[in-house]
């Protein structure tokens, strides 16, 4: 199928922003309040609480500060790192320049990760094994998105699954495919912003609109899915559950303008000499779409998202 100008130049490289807690510690050299000078200690930063202690075996911490909402700023020339909250102030040290950049991104990636300050969360739309879906408001640009909330402290498998999917969405950008904006982790939750798609999914399109959807329409929305899946393939991505369901529709007129989503089956299907293209084994999918394929267990790719 001949690719579309339109659609090649709206699909370039892209990577939604991933924001996320880490978790680091070490020694560092902390400024006194009294004559300024600096003092070895033991700093741990757990997700979005950063802890100051006195030596590494010590249990009660001197202080601890809140990430939320602080300021982080660093001046490298000096290896100094400035923390400011609305509670306290803290100035740290770091032991060379190496480290000065650890700490300086492990401290501005939790300070960032807190979706309420950048989206209000709002009415459910839909729920699931995988979670729950929410509208949320952009507070910047005031536009509606739709946020999947998934657990992430589910068995291995699923986990395994759902960091596959978080690595396929991210970096997606058709017209005809979902699209990722943020993506928030906290280590127990994930938090998937995504386009905002009003038309509902094709399924209710189809059983509350059938005597409206003649062939033609039939034919533009084949065309539609069929440009989302090329554009998977050419990332060397296939969906594995291609289904009414999964196929939103911006609008609720005819002609329907079609996006693919839910990747939680999606996985690479890369070629190489010692791996064809269809050397996936994995029995998945939604009964009664699976493809043949997929059922007699002898290996999968491309196709069955056709």
């Amino acid at each position: 199928m001949a690719g579309d100008p339109q659609d090649d130049a709206a699909a370039t490289e892209y990577a939604a922003r991933y924001r996320q807690f880490v978790n680091i510690s070490g020694y560092m050299r902390k400024q006194t309040k009294i004559m300024k000078s600096k003092k070895k200690c033991f700093v741990r930063l757990n997700g979005p609480t950063l802890s100051c202690y006195r030596e590494r075996t010590t249990s009660d911490a001197s202080w601890q500060l809140s990430l939320r909402k602080a300021q982080i700023s660093g001046t490298e020339a000096k290896l100094e790192i400035r923390v400011a909250t609305p509670s306290r102030t803290a100035v740290l040290f770091a032991e060379n320049a190496q480290e000065y950049k650890k700490w300086l991104n492990a401290l501005e990636e939790s300070a960032a990760n807190n979706i309420e300050d950048y989206y209000r969360l709002g009415d459910l739309i839909g729920k699931g094994s995988y979670g729950e879906v929410r509208e949320a408001i952009d507070l910047k640009s005031k536009e509606t998105r739709a946020v999947k909330i998934m657990d992430r402290t589910a068995d291995t498998k699923e986990l395994e699954f759902l960091r596959r999917e978080v690595n396929v969405m991210r970096k997606l950008m058709h017209p005809n495919i979902v699209r990722t904006y943020d993506i928030f982790d906290n280590n127990k939750t994930l938090y998937v912003v995504m386009e905002y798609v009003e038309g509902g999914d094709l399924f209710e399109v189809i059983a509350n609109r059938a005597a409206d959807f003649t062939e033609q329409y039939a034919a533009d929305a084949i065309r539609e899915i069929l440009k989302g899946i090329q554009y998977l393939h050419s990332r060397n991505i296939v969906h594995r559950d291609i289904k009414p369901e999964n196929i939103l529709c911006v609008n609720s007129a005819f002609p329907l303008r079609i996006k693919l989503t839910d990747f939680g089956f999606a996985n690479y299907a890369e070629a190489s000499d010692n791996k064809p293209q269809n050397h996936m084994q994995t029995f998945i999918g939604t009964p009664f779409y699976m493809a043949p394929e997929i059922l007699t267990g002898k290996g999968h790719g491309f196709p069955v998202d056709l």
